[in-house]
C-alpha cells in the first residue's frame, strides 16, 4: 500500500481516503511522471537564475525572490505527487 501526503488525505472525508489511495496507487506511474516534470522545472529555474546576465538587471532582487518562490512551489508539488511505500 502507498502512503499519500497528509496534505492530500486530510482534505478528504475519512470514508473516502482508502478508495482514493487505491486509485492513486493504480496511477502511480502518472504521478511520478508529473513529479519528475516539477523537479526538472525547479532545476531549470535554479540554473536560469544563476546566469550572469540576470545579475545586471536592476530588479535582480525581485527576480531572485520570485524564482525562489517558484522553485519552492515546484518542490512542494513534486513532494505531494511522490508516494511513499508502507
Amino acid at each position: 500500500m502507498i502512503k499519500l501526503s497528509s496534505t492530500v488525505t486530510n482534505s478528504l472525508p475519512k470514508d473516502k481516503r482508502e478508495e482514493f489511495t487505491k486509485r492513486c496507487a493504480a496511477a502511480e506511474d502518472l504521478f511520478k511522471h508529473f513529479s519528475s516534470i516539477c523537479e526538472r522545472k525547479q532545476t531549470e529555474s535554479y540554473s536560469n537564475g544563476l546566469k550572469v546576465d540576470k545579475f545586471k538587471d536592476p530588479n535582480w532582487a525581485l527576480y531572485q525572490a520570485d524564482q525562489q518562490g517558484y522553485q519552492r512551489a515546484m518542490l512542494e508539488i513534486a513532494s505531494i505527487l511522490n508516494f511513499n511505500k508502507e
